[in-house]
């Protein structure tokens, strides 16, 4: 289960930058290939991470 996994803000500072940019390229047309899962964990790791 995702919630029970602890991150150090280091490491989720590292994941998160290295998802932004990905995250932030996605075309429209590409945004439905993403999954639900990728989407919202991204979502909230850029959200809730400052670095």
């Amino acid at each position: 289960n995702l919630q029970d996994v602890k991150y150090s803000d280091s490491d989720l500072c590292k994941l998160s930058e290295r998802i932004k940019p990905y995250i932030s390229n996605v075309k429209p047309e590409n945004a439905m290939k993403l999954t639900r899962w990728l989407f919202r964990v991204s979502f909230l790791i850029i959200t809730r991470t400052t670095c």
